[in-house]
């Protein structure tokens, strides 16, 4: 039996075992690509098929990874990457590469689709993804994966650097180094490594898992294997939608995930606000640094000759975390607005001056680790960020970032402050957002776009 016809067959089982993803099985254009070793899909509904895996899975499992393919298509796994890189890029600790996140990414996609995919009886090759494989449970979303094993990553890698133990902060750059001769080089070599330990054997599902066009991918433009174009996917997506809907109030045995994905119809998936605020303290820290700047007062390990170069600096940048412990602030509210400090401190890198504030500063001490503002909490009383935001604004040396985490049942500063970034994050449901001025993020348990 030749390729196509392996496809073929392929494609009606998985029909008789899907239906209601019908139309995505039938809008995938086949490209034949030897030696890829698995089935691959990009973001335009080209399928990539290898001639003799086809032949060694069989039809059972063959169907199994076409069901995978069009789930990552049509739960839109390729346009909600796009959407977390950013903050990635703002809020990891460590570095990390662009392939090495776009393999976490794929993995994540893949445990959110695979369950489901189990529980419907669907057999997959051996070494397949699942939550399960990743110590993660069942019936969570991509991006709850994702998180879940980056965060996991990041710590495992500050524990072997040392990082928090007096040993050193991974990422730090030391005396005399030139651009990239940092160890951050090293932890971002290490996640990468981590990243491909989590699932050995990893097939990449192509672009439509997330990520740029694969170098096996057909160009946009190509005449023999034509896009199919964002309309009719997003047309292909909805009629499906509706479909599941329609079986599961019939049959009730659809997948829960599917299901979720249905009622959501295309509702973008939510974020973890940990992270959005994260992202915004490390871009304002990030901008507030700027320019590594160069001097002479260390010379550069490149000098020779008899020329002394001068050493790149990175200027030190000042931040100061106000955290509101007023009456309002409950027990919960001071967990999460703690939880942040954690996320503050990690971007700072050099500790931080921690002021606890209801209507009076309590408490102005410089900390470098977040357990460390737990035994600082004291207030209970009236609240105004304003006394806590000028207090912070008089420290010498003045602060280049101000964090303000509170409920946000407060009067602010109308006026700008000049030569200080101020972000606040607002926990809980509280209202009275900041002036305009303010960089503001609303966090809470239940809210996470």
């Amino acid at each position: 039996m030749g390729t196509p016809s392996r496809l073929a067959v392929a494609r009606v089982r998985a029909l008789s075992m899907w239906p209601y993803v019908s139309d995505s099985l039938c809008a995938l254009t086949p490209v034949l690509r030897p030696g890829l070793g698995t089935l691959a899909v990009d973001a335009g509904y080209r399928l990539y098929a290898d001639v003799e895996i086809l032949a060694q899975w069989g039809a059972k499992k063959s169907a199994g990874v076409l069901l995978h393919e069009v789930s990552h298509l049509l739960r839109g796994h390729h346009a909600r990457f796009d959407r977390i890189k950013p903050l990635v890029a703002a809020s990891a600790s460590g570095l990390i590469s662009e392939t090495a996140l776009v393999k976490l990414w794929n993995i994540a996609a893949d445990a959110e689709i695979n369950d489901d995919l189990i529980a419907e009886s669907v057999e997959l090759p051996a070494g397949a993804v699942t939550p399960k494989s990743l110590g993660l449970p069942d019936g969570k979303t991509a991006e709850e994966y994702f998180w879940a094993l980056l965060d996991r990553l990041e710590r495992e890698q500050r524990q072997e650097s040392g990082e928090g133990s007096g040993e050193g902060t991974a990422g730090e750059q030391k005396p005399g180094d030139a651009p990239g001769e940092s160890s951050e080089v090293s932890s971002a070599d290490a996640i990468a490594k981590a990243i491909e330990d989590l699932a050995p054997g990893h097939k990449d599902c192509g672009s439509c898992a997330g990520g740029p066009a694969r170098e096996y991918e057909e160009a946009p433009d190509s005449a023999e294997a034509p896009v199919l174009g964002e309309a009719a996917q997003t047309l292909i997506r909805r009629i499906t939608a509706q479909k599941i809907e329609r079986a599961a109030a019939a049959k009730g045995n659809v997948p829960g995930g599917w299901v979720r994905w249905a009622k959501a119809e295309l509702t973008p998936p939510k974020i973890p606000w940990q992270r959005v605020l994260a992202a915004q303290i490390r871009d304002y820290i990030a901008s507030a640094r700027g320019m590594s700047e160069y001097t002479y007062s260390r010379p550069s390990r490149r000098s020779s000759g008899g020329i002394v170069r001068p050493a790149l600096h990175e200027p030190v940048v000042e931040v100061a975390v106000v955290l509101d412990t007023s009456g309002s602030m409950s027990e919960g509210l001071l967990t999460e607005a703690l939880s942040e400090v954690t996320g503050v401190l990690r971007a700072a890198r050099t500790g931080a001056t921690f002021l606890a504030v209801d209507a009076a500063v309590h408490t102005c001490k410089r900390i470098l680790r977040p357990e460390e503002a737990k035994r600082l909490l004291a207030g209970g009383g009236d609240t105004d960020m304003e006394v806590g935001i000028a207090r912070a604004v008089s420290l010498r040396p003045r602060p280049d970032v101000v964090v303000v985490l509170t409920d946000g049942y407060t009067d602010w500063p109308q006026e700008r402050i000049r030569g200080v970034r101020v972000v606040a994050g607002i926990v809980g449901t509280g209202s009275g957002d900041p002036p305009a001025w303010i960089k503001t993020v609303h966090v809470s348990k239940e809210q996470t776009s």
